[in-house]
């Protein structure tokens, strides 16, 4: 939830370049699970992957058109299957600025109460 938040934050309609939605320059297995997130966000239908020819690809919160939640089983189906290395990593790190990572890097301490939290929700 919290990079479809970011997601929302950061809307405008030219949306953002992916690197610096899903890169931590601080952490490999960060910038992981950042992936993993946007797959399922992109699998789900609520953010849209595109290139563009000078930013590179780039990635936006799907709007939902018309009334309701979408009938289920009726949309088309998305996934992107993503392959990253330490050595990928590494270059991407020299390419975003940690200024512009969009993904506050994650202490321990905050994995652990947002895990408490979800459990707390979810009893």
């Amino acid at each position: 939830e919290e990079m479809y938040k970011v997601l929302e934050q950061e809307q405008m309609q030219r949306g953002c370049p992916v690197p610096e939605l899903v890169c931590n320059t601080k952490s490999f297995a960060q910038t992981v699970e950042n992936w993993f997130t946007l797959s399922f966000l992109v699998r789900d239908g609520r953010a849209h992957l595109w290139h563009d020819p000078v930013a590179g690809t780039c990635v936006r919160k799907v709007i939902k058109r018309g009334r309701g939640a979408p009938t289920q089983g009726l949309e088309e189906q998305r996934q992107f299957v993503v392959s990253i290395s330490m050595a990928d990593w590494e270059a991407m790190r020299k390419l975003v600025d940690p200024r512009a990572c969009l993904m506050k890097h994650r202490e321990k301490q905050d994995v652990t109460e947002a895990a408490l939290q979800k459990r707390a929700r979810n009893k």
